[in-house]
């Protein structure tokens, strides 16, 4: 789902599903397993939006700094070429991690057959329910379409498109507020403000947008003032090293930091510098830039379902910064020694 659909749209879809599924396996807050399932959910949201470029913003900038820079253009097939078997390969290193590194507890699963399962019964959809779950798919729906219908139907995609991030779950809370059952609204709006928005986190991430808005404004000049001092320390160094450099300082950015300004700048330093040497292919190092930068979840400001995730008590911040980090040295080995090599291999510009 992942590979065209939005990661923070993602983990709002796939999070009351492993809530319920926590309710099945009887886990309590605070289990080394309930913590792994809340953590991998994080890390495969932000791992599927480096694996394409459709309906993720991360790749699309790093694409569009390169075009920008060198007049060329990296496609989205090759782009996915490489970036998707590299992608697997980093989700197999994250399972590793959680199997010999996080060690779950399974012992208590371990017996369990579809026998242990027949006294749940699963009560019947009620019409509030329905009503509810259909308002829901089709803000859903205005979220993904304009991904999906843009080659067949553009100008209505471009419609679409045209509402934003924002109005779509709005216009969904206006409608679940205004409609009525048996004399109760569908959403009560205080109860809604108060119980069901996470304020520090959405404070948080607006908070982060904004330092990365300001770092990347040409005025404040700090992308021109790193590649004026990072210019002569990469000119001294071997193409491996070279290469090696900006992938590890985007993937260590992109866990510290927001993914949006981490491909901005780390690409718009690397691409002028790769370009005036023969010897490291640019295109490549901005995709796999593009890859790398979408990947990190260590901490609350890489993305705003981080800190969600992190404040829910089924993990914590700790354990997301532990393991965040072991996945991010794997995703930097594989990036440097496959995930570039393949790009070689598949972009032609």
């Amino acid at each position: 789902m992942g590979l065209f659909i939005s990661p923070t749209v993602l983990f709002f879809i796939m999070l009351p599903i492993l809530e319920e599924i926590y309710g099945i396996l009887n886990l309590k807050k605070g289990s080394t397993f309930a913590s792994m399932l809340m953590i991998g959910l994080v890390i495969s949201c932000s791992l599927s939006s480096g694996m394409t470029p459709i309906a993720h913003v991360f790749p699309v900038i790093a694409l569009g700094v390169f075009e920008s820079i060198a007049n060329m253009t990296i496609s989205y097939a090759d782009y996915m070429a490489f970036a998707i078997p590299s992608g697997l390969l980093i989700f197999l290193f994250m399972l590793l991690v959680f199997r010999f590194i996080l060690k779950p507890d399974t012992k208590q699963f371990k017996q369990l057959d579809k026998a242990d399962f027949k006294e749940m019964q699963t009560e019947p959809v009620t019409t509030r329910e329905k009503m509810i779950l259909s308002i829901f798919v089709i803000v859903i729906l205005l979220w993904v379409l304009p991904g999906i219908i843009s080659p067949i139907l553009p100008n209505i995609a471009a419609t679409i498109d045209s509402f934003g991030t924002a109005v779509p779950p709005l216009a969904g809370v206006v409608v679940l507020a205004m409609l009525r059952l048996e004399g109760k609204p569908l959403l009560i709006i205080n109860e809604a403000i108060t119980k069901g928005v996470s304020w520090p986190s959405l404070i948080m991430a607006a908070s982060t947008l904004a330092i990365g808005s300001a770092l990347t404004n040409e005025d404040i000049g700090l992308i021109n003032y790193v590649s004026n001092v990072m210019k002569p320390i990469a000119q001294g160094l071997s193409p491996l090293l070279i290469v090696g450099l900006f992938i590890a300082w985007a993937t260590f950015e992109s866990n510290i930091g927001s993914h949006m300004v981490t491909s901005q700048v780390v690409t718009s330093v690397a691409v002028p510098i790769a370009l005036s040497s023969n010897m490291v292919e640019a295109a490549s190092l901005a995709a796999v830039i593009g890859l790398v930068a979408s990947i990190g979840s260590a901490t609350p400001p890489s993305m705003p379902y981080v800190a969600i995730a992190g404040s829910s008590g089924w993990t914590n911040t700790i354990q997301m910064l532990k393991y965040g980090m072991l996945v991010a040295v794997g995703t930097l080995i594989i990036a440097l020694f496959i995930a570039y090599p393949l790009a070689n291999l598949f972009i032609n510009v």
